[in-house]
């Protein structure tokens, strides 16, 4: 029995189960996998079940290697060592030919997989007052440690209202245009609420962006209905466009604040981290070809069976580490495809 093989595109009809208590032994105190049809055959013995589906809606499970063809509706398993310590039930999987060493290694066990998370990574408070419904805040977020960041997988946000409040702009806040101010007008009409701590000079400007033109005006007057601008605009601004304005404090969230924030409210500001997981993939030549010397997060350095672990560290960004357990290239390599997991199928 080889300890390995080529193939990662192995058929693996029907669904399997396994219970994770005594009910799930045999009499020779081994781990017995069942079958929803009659799809198991001498020939698995030394492969590798992959329990449960990789990616988006999915729940794996991990990895076993088959020890031993009872019939075509059962087998045993040689360890649970690298499944996740949970009964499975009627679950897809995936067979495959990848190192009978992997199910045994602790390094690549799913039963040590966690979920990406939100965690604090900081407190501040703000500086005006945001009203109930509110989708600009103002702190001094530029003092925040670690620095916050938009668009982030770590997906930077408030906590507020029992929710998490993604940060959509830093030193921007987006609000509508209450009426039409034409061409030349030194004045755009907005509810001045609706950007806290907004003020006339330094570096407060608004940027009006229609109909494809898009120019920076400096602020120099604020009101409770308009704010006067250092200059006039050139193309005219109807009731309903969206403004983007900048100012020094000033968040944009996406979403809402669920009650008033009055000044001194004290912020919970989070950021995913965490969502450890590991797994050993094929890699054929051609995948191989693809994202060798790469400089994305998936780069890879040669074919054959490889271990990936990733993770999103505290500054919210995707960490991919990788090892080659078995080199195998050449013109053929592993064989890859839609009945096997294909590369990358990252979870976090």
């Amino acid at each position: 029995m080889a300890l390995w093989g080529r193939d990662d595109n192995l058929a693996s009809a029907g669904t399997v189960s396994l219970a994770w208590d005594a009910t799930a032994k045999n009499n020779a105190g081994a781990w017995v996998v069942t079958n929803s049809g009659s799809n198991f055959a001498s020939s698995d013995v030394g492969k590798i079940l992959r329990f449960g589906i990789r990616g988006a809606g999915g729940t794996y499970f991990g990895d076993a290697a088959v020890d031993t063809f009872i019939s075509a509706t059962k087998v045993t398993i040689a360890s649970t060592s690298g499944l996740s310590n949970v009964s499975i039930s009627s679950t897809d999987y995936y067979k495959s030919e990848l190192p009978q060493s992997s199910t045994l290694d602790h390094g690549w066990s799913n039963k040590h997989d966690t979920v990406a998370a939100y965690k604090q990574i900081a407190i501040s408070e703000t500086t005006a007052v945001t009203s109930i419904g509110g989708t600009n805040l103002s702190f001094r977020y530029h003092l925040v440690t670690p620095k916050l960041e938009v668009g982030t997988l770590g997906k930077d946000s408030i906590y507020e209202g029992g929710s998490n409040k993604v940060i959509a702009g830093l030193g921007t806040g987006t609000v509508t245009a209450q009426l039409t101010s034409g061409v030349g007008s030194d004045r755009i009409y907005v509810n001045t609420a609706d950007l806290p701590g907004i003020g006339a000079g330094g570096s407060t400007e608004v940027v009006a962006s229609v109909g494809g033109a898009s120019g920076k005006q400096p602020i120099n007057a604020v009101e409770s209905n308009y704010v006067g601008l250092g200059g006039t605009i050139s193309t005219a601004i109807n009731a309903g466009d969206t403004l983007v304005f900048h100012s020094p404090h000033l968040v944009s969230i996406a979403g809402t604040v669920s009650a008033t924030l009055a000044a001194g409210t004290e912020l919970n500001l989070q950021r995913i981290q965490g969502g450890y997981d590991s797994q050993v993939y094929g890699i054929s030549t051609t995948t191989s070809q693809t994202y060798d010397g790469d400089a994305g997060k998936y780069r890879t350095s040669g074919a054959g069976w490889v271990g990936v672990t990733t993770y999103i560290d505290c500054h919210g960004k995707l960490r991919v580490k990788s090892e080659t357990l078995v080199a195998i290239g050449g013109a053929t390599g592993i064989t890859t495809g839609a009945n096997g997991i294909l590369y990358p199928s990252y979870v976090a």
